[in-house]
């Protein structure tokens, strides 16, 4: 009954590269704390959403498509 979902978090090494860039142009802020860098998370099935972590709070968002 219950669906298995599988996450994992993208890491790009070294400071001010181009995942928080990529965030902020996207408009990708958390709904929850309005942190401003979440992670991205890698998609299981290429049609889904993309999906963000936020660091400070946890909550899981897919941005709005505006």
């Amino acid at each position: 009954m219950f669906m298995e979902v599988q996450t994992k978090v993208i890491t790009v090494d070294g400071i001010g590269s181009s995942l928080s860039d990529e965030t902020s142009e996207q408009g990708s802020t958390c709904p929850r704390c309005a942190n401003d860098a979440p992670v991205r998370l890698e998609k299981a099935d290429p049609m889904a959403n993309t999906c963000f972590r936020c660091r400070t709070c946890g909550h899981i968002f897919s941005p709005r498509d505006d």
